[in-house]
């Protein structure tokens, strides 16, 4: 049974706080609610967990045709996620929009875990000349177990899709989203891409975010740790990526794209380790559409493990693209560029691979094959930061185009004589005695 909520049937004003009673419902939806952006309705758990799902004939949790809400799980003792949707059927964990979202916790849905979208209908209300989604917020959530993208963020279709409306077949663009925030999220056991965001194209911020066991089905082109659409823009740090068959960032945007200070371990370690024919990268480019004059900036990123190249760039419709300070650590491909020199003509592309005809701005990468030799203080255990012996310390170079003064930890980083390469600066460890 859905638990319906409709805000004509309740008396309330902007600003207020609307409780959700613990315990146990099949589904609950919630329609026609809405708040101000200065005093946004907040829907939030009341009395412990609440607990969503368990009915393979239903969606879970809808927000539908609501504006200024926040959605919040508050934590109650020791639960860390107040909201629990699980194992629902037809539909997605969630599928909301201009809200902000957090401490939810999502698993084993049908598809997505998080959707934020509102796909053009004949009445192209939501079409992109008529409607603009702005100011979401997704965060502190944990999304695992999930058979599609853990948050799907906007439509994929930024070019638009044929629509027959009447007699005439048109190309209907999807609506864009703008002051877009996603972070301190925790998405584990994605079938498809842990986090994907199209269709965003202004104010968008990616961070602190840990994407781990994503791209689990190992379906061609949805696979990636974190997936940068169409028509997006925006900055996407301080990230950690672990153990995905895909490539850890897929950076297809229209530009002004600003990627530092990631980790991303491991990707593609799993997709078919014995064809060379099925690739996975550290951080890939591609186009879908890009702005006239922009590029993808590639700073101080640490890349460790990828099965193929460290970066890979296929971009040609970008323009001043820039890969600066990384610390790229034993990628798969350079014995097989060592051993082959078809796929390539210098084992050193393992690390950074330009192909024929894309241009960046390629300066202070440090390249490293053994493992052993990144200085790292526990890789075993996902330290990455950096010892005294790291060969990243004092590599990298003060970026004009990008203002980066912390580095992963939130440390300064200008610590040392010049910057470091790769996500961490290295702290000296200080002798009191």
């Amino acid at each position: 049974e859905v638990t319906f909520a409709s805000g004509y049937s309740y008396d309330y004003a902007p600003g207020d706080t609307i409780c959700i009673t613990a315990g146990s419902r099949a589904a609950l939806q919630l329609r026609d609610w809405y708040g101000t952006a200065e005093q946004p309705l907040v829907f939030m758990n009341s009395g412990g967990l609440v607990k969503i799902g368990n009915d393979p004939s239903l969606s879970g949790l809808s927000i539908i045709d609501s504006k200024h809400l926040q959605l919040t799980g508050y934590a109650i003792q020791d639960i860390t996620y107040g909201i629990k949707v699980a194992n629902t059927g037809a539909g997605n964990g969630l599928t909301v929009y201009d809200i902000e979202i957090d401490h939810i916790e999502i698993s084993h849905p049908k598809f997505s875990g998080i959707m934020i979208k509102a796909d053009p209908t004949a009445t192209l209300e939501t079409s992109r000349d008529s409607f603009t989604m702005r100011n979401i917020i997704v965060r502190d959530n944990y999304i695992h177990h999930v058979p599609g993208e853990g948050l799907y963020i906007g439509s994929s279709a930024y070019k638009g899709r044929p629509m027959t409306i009447g007699d005439t077949t048109v190309t209907v663009l999807p609506h864009v989203i703008r002051n877009l925030q996603v972070y301190n999220n925790i998405v584990e056991h994605t079938g498809w891409d842990g986090i994907q965001i199209s269709s965003a194209d202004s104010s968008v911020h990616v961070y602190h975010n840990v994407v781990r066991d994503y791209g689990e089905y190992k379906t061609a082109s949805q696979q990636a740790g974190i997936l940068i659409g169409g028509g997006t823009t925006g900055n996407f740090y301080n990230n950690e990526i672990h153990n995905g068959s895909g490539s850890g960032i897929e950076l297809l945007g229209i530009g002004d794209n600003y990627v530092y200070n990631n980790i991303i371990t491991n990707a593609g370690y799993n997709y078919y380790p014995d064809s060379v024919s099925l690739r996975a990268y550290g951080i890939f480019t591609n186009d879908v559409v890009a702005s006239e004059g922009t590029g993808f900036h590639i700073l101080n990123n640490t890349i460790v493990n990828p099965k193929t190249d460290g970066i890979r760039m296929y971009s040609t419709e970008t323009t001043n693209n820039e890969i600066i300070n990384n610390l790229i650590v034993a990628p798969g491909a350079y014995d097989l560029y060592l051993n082959d020199g078809i796929l390539a003509t210098d084992p050193e592309d393992a690390y950074i691979n330009l192909g024929t005809g894309f241009t960046a701005t390629v300066a202070n990468n440090v390249q490293v094959m053994d493992i052993d030799s990144a200085g790292f203080t526990n890789y075993a255990n996902e330290n990455y930061t950096l010892t005294s012996t790291s060969p990243a310390i004092d590599q990298g170079q003060q970026v004009v185009t990008a203002s980066i003064f912390y580095d992963f930890a939130g440390g300064s980083r200008q610590l040392g004589n010049q910057t470091d390469a790769g996500a961490f600066e290295y702290v000296p460890v200080s002798n009191n005695n």
